[in-house]
């Protein structure tokens, strides 16, 4: 069986409190013959239906096929946490690939969050963007880490976002006693992650996208003009 499908239900959102506060569109039509784009999208997920979106405002056609649902997979389920930077520290980027580098992915993940606020903004507000994350550490030496990242964030960058909390503030904010310091950083933020998805693929539509569900890809031909099938039809590109 498809990893696609072996934990899943074929095109059926899977129960979570993300799916039970949503207004979930019909499934749109599979794809079931032989179509021409410009482009050919796989995956409805942030990054295929923003790259779709952006293809289209730029006057391309777009087709977009997707194995289940748009949002369907991590996309709609994340713990949408709309975090500064990288699953690793700036200092640790700037060791390792040099000053430039990770000056560049950081100015990437500013822009970023700053092209989520702006869309929520204008197409998604029940995405319900909401300012702050905090990051609790469990030790006096995560604490410290914590801190020395937001030093640098701040004297690297002029980043200027980030509060250091103390055991008193930090179990104040969250209300458990489970953490001994940590940071709150105000320029993050968290959203509900399925509505922004579909919100995505509303505009995408809107665009001029057209979106086929329930179409998993199983050959890509490569060349020019390329060819993506799926079990009933297939986009040349």
């Amino acid at each position: 069986m498809s990893a696609l499908f072996r934990n899943d239900i074929a095109g059926q959102y899977p129960d979570s409190w993300y799916a039970a506060t949503c207004d979930l569109p019909a499934a749109r039509a599979p794809l079931r013959a032989e179509v021409r784009a410009d482009v050919c999208v796989i995956g409805a997920g942030y990054t295929g239906l923003t790259a779709a979106l952006h293809c289209a405002r730029a006057g391309l056609s777009v087709v977009l096929v997707e194995a289940h649902r748009a949002g369907f997979g991590a996309s709609g389920r994340n713990g949408g946490q709309v975090g500064s930077g990288y699953n690793q520290s700036q200092s640790w980027l700037a060791k390792r690939l040099g000053d430039a580098p990770a000056r560049a992915l950081w100015d990437m993940s500013q822009e970023a969050k700053s092209d989520l606020r702006g869309f929520i903004t204008d197409h998604a507000p029940d995405a319900l963007y909401r300012d702050g994350v905090a990051h609790g550490a469990y030790t006096a030496a995560e604490t410290d880490e914590e801190h020395r990242d937001a030093d640098y964030l701040a004297r690297t960058y002029g980043y200027d976002q980030i509060d250091l909390l103390d055991r008193a503030q930090m179990q104040d904010l969250v209300k458990t006693k489970s953490y001994v310091g940590g940071i709150l950083d105000r320029g993050a933020g968290h959203i509900h992650p399925l509505r922004y998805a579909l919100a995505l693929a509303r505009s995408a539509e809107d665009a001029g996208v057209v979106i086929h569900d329930n179409s998993p890809v199983h050959h890509i031909s490569h060349g020019d003009p390329a060819t993506v099938r799926t079990d009933r039809g297939r986009v040349i590109a």
